[in-house]
């Protein structure tokens, strides 16, 4: 079954480290909402829901037999989504993370909302006197555009600082497609997340 609204969600601040999930009423919670809206069907559409569009994804063969006409059109989406308007959310995350005064904090974001989370590490969005685990939920990093990936060779991310856990839900509707959900090779943070199968 396909998510009703895969653009639209929470980020969740808890003053706590851990990997189970909390009440949003939570005390010493924070929530920021987003909406990357999808993005509008273009005359050409169609085409980006055809198979030759997707050969970037490397599927395996078992992925390919298993994608869908409703798979393509949601991943067809997801490739277009818009960076300025990650950026924009990944800029207020980094402004919500300076007012707190909680120093070692747990961050969890589902589907693309993890996209904001990653764009705020990339671009240094995020102080750093914070000691932050980030938890992610069922998100299809394979996705993370482009555009938004900075090399950071002369300043290497502190491990110390961030730990990232990318928790894969098997009834997720993208779980037949384990490849979608990892890491772009170009990506400088890869090698600080962590993944399993809840």
């Amino acid at each position: 079954m396909m998510e009703s609204r895969p653009f639209k969600g929470q980020i969740t601040i808890y003053h706590r480290m851990g990997t189970s999930k909390r009440s949003s009423k939570a005390k010493g919670t924070k929530i920021l909402s987003f909406d990357l809206e999808e993005p509008k069907a273009k005359q050409s559409f169609f085409d980006d829901t055809l198979m030759n569009q997707f050969q970037f994804l490397d599927l395996s063969v078992c992925e390919k037999r298993e994608l869908t006409r409703d798979h393509r059109r949601l991943l067809a989406k997801l490739k277009n989504l818009c960076p300025k308007k990650i950026g924009k959310y990944a800029a207020e995350l980094g402004q919500a993370l300076a007012q707190e005064k909680q120093g070692t904090l747990t961050i969890w974001a589902e589907g693309v909302g993890a996209f904001i989370c990653l764009a705020a590490i990339l671009h240094k969005k995020i102080p750093q006197n914070k000691k932050i685990q980030f938890v992610f939920e069922s998100s299809p990093l394979k996705f993370f555009p482009k555009e938004l990936l900075k090399k950071n060779k002369n300043k290497q991310l502190a491990s110390e600082q961030f730990e990232i856990l990318h928790i894969l839900e098997k009834d997720h509707c993208l779980s037949p497609f384990k490849s979608l959900f990892n890491c772009h090779e170009s990506f400088d943070i890869s090698h600080h997340i962590e993944s399993k199968v809840a």
